[in-house]
């Protein structure tokens, strides 16, 4: 893993007030993760004494998480909009990857260009560079001459060789020669992967490159006061019931119908129910309209909060909870709701696949199953329902893992890298 950073105080500390130094957090769209984010290291710029401006879209503003970290930061941050023409705006709503990675690209690049010339000293970071890294691969920098770093999250080509199960697909060769592309881009200053696995393996791989990669922890915030009665009041739980918890933006392929499926099967144990808890996707809509997801709702084995949850009742939701659920399906990379779960000392049951199903394992997390086996997903939730020592066990090894993945350490070390290990790198 990286070199630690420096103690605060020491000679070569980067946090430095420094007011003629812009930092530019270019995150177009709010949903998911990506907001808080943006949120967590505008906090830790903001702490270092940089500028901030967080360049998005119009439509972002009025979602939940952007409006937290603005009253948050209040006026610490500066807004500036993403204004993409009709023929951007078209490539980026396209189904086609390629379409819609050079979309994203060409609105970067536009605003980039449009910034004046009046000497300030920019900086851009994009959170989440999987919406045009391949581009980029290929075409170099949207941001022109300015430096800028990125994190990116999707790359799996590098799971078979690193003894995560996934299987081999026809552009994963190409998709290694990309990241190796992107890795000698001469203005980059850092990319930032959240998977320990990738870090390994492309540090070996691309050592010409290596000052480039780092490695931060997916970070994890919550903190509270509740008792578990009282989070199971405020989210209208039964107190007499263990629950087993599926947490953040639902969609499929997050394993919901083979989780309900289990649940309207004979042998699921009575005791127990399903708590949906965060914003259900379109995809959702049939299932949840069905007879026997109502029948579950009737019966009370199926209890939902349909709605992006503030971090009060992020903590809730985990508090009121026994089990959490990243039983995800065709899903290899990370998730914060596998580290979610450690913070809050709670157990889990995971897919075998990719990363998730690698670090529940190797950590000792929880239980892995074939998500197809309804059989399987019953008795691990009979297991961890009625073995007491062994669902505390998983969640002490969790609460562990997740002492490393703190929302400070993850911001802090990006933007020491950013600012700080700015040399130019010769490749």
């Amino acid at each position: 893993m990286p070199s630690k950073l420096p103690e605060k105080g020491a000679p070569d500390d980067p946090f430095v007030k420094n007011e003629k130094q812009t930092l530019y957090i270019v995150e177009p769209v709010a949903n998911g993760h990506r907001m808080v984010y943006v949120r967590r290291i505008a906090r830790a710029a903001a702490a270092s004494g940089l500028k901030i401006t967080v360049v998005t879209l119009q439509k972002s503003i009025q979602h939940k998480s952007f409006k937290l970290m603005a009253a948050e930061l209040q006026d610490r941050i500066s807004i500036a909009f993403l204004r993409p023409t009709k023929l951007e705006r078209f490539l980026i709503d396209s189904r086609r990857p390629t379409y819609s990675q050079l979309g994203w690209y060409l609105i970067f690049r536009s605003f980039s260009r449009m910034l004046p010339d009046d000497g300030e000293r920019r900086v851009f970071l994009v959170p989440q560079l999987d919406y045009c890294d391949k581009v980029v691969s290929l075409f170099g920098s949207p941001f022109g001459d300015y430096p800028w770093g990125g994190l990116v999250m999707q790359y799996k080509f590098h799971y078979t060789s690193m003894n995560a199960l996934r299987p081999p697909e026809p552009g994963d060769a190409a998709k290694e020669r990309a990241f190796g592309r992107l890795l000698k881009n001469k203005t980059l200053r850092k990319l930032f992967v959240i998977d320990e696995l990738l870090f390994e393996y492309a540090s070996r791989k691309f050592r010409e490159s290596e000052a480039r990669l780092e490695y931060v922890a997916d970070p994890v915030d919550m903190a509270g006061t509740l008792t578990k009665a009282e989070a199971r009041a405020r989210l209208s739980i039964p107190l007499n019931k263990k629950v087993i918890m599926i947490y953040g933006a639902l969609h499929l392929r997050k394993g919901i119908p083979e989780l309900i499926l289990a649940a309207s099967t004979a042998g699921f144990p009575p005791n127990v129910v399903i708590f949906l808890a965060g914003s259900q996707g379109d995809d959702l809509n049939e299932l949840m309209r069905s007879r026997v997801v109502q029948q579950l709702k009737t019966k009370k084995v199926l209890i939902e909060a349909d709605r992006y949850l503030d971090d009060e009742e992020e903590y809730a939701a985990f508090r009121a909870s026994d089990i959490v659920w990243v039983g995800y399906r065709q899903f290899y990379g990370m998730s914060g709701v596998l580290v979610q779960a450690g913070k809050a000392g709670l157990p889990v049951i995971s897919c075998q696949d990719g990363l998730i199903g690698w670090m529940t394992k190797k950590y000792k997390l929880g239980v892995t199953i074939d998500v197809d086996s309804t059989q399987q997903i019953i008795q691990a939730i009979n297991d961890l329902t009625t073995d007491e020592a062994a669902s505390s066990f998983y969640g002490a090894q969790g609460a562990a893992l997740a002492e490393g993945h703190t929302s400070e350490g993850f911001a802090t070390k990006i933007i020491y890298s950013l600012f700080h290990d700015s040399k130019p790198i010769e490749c």
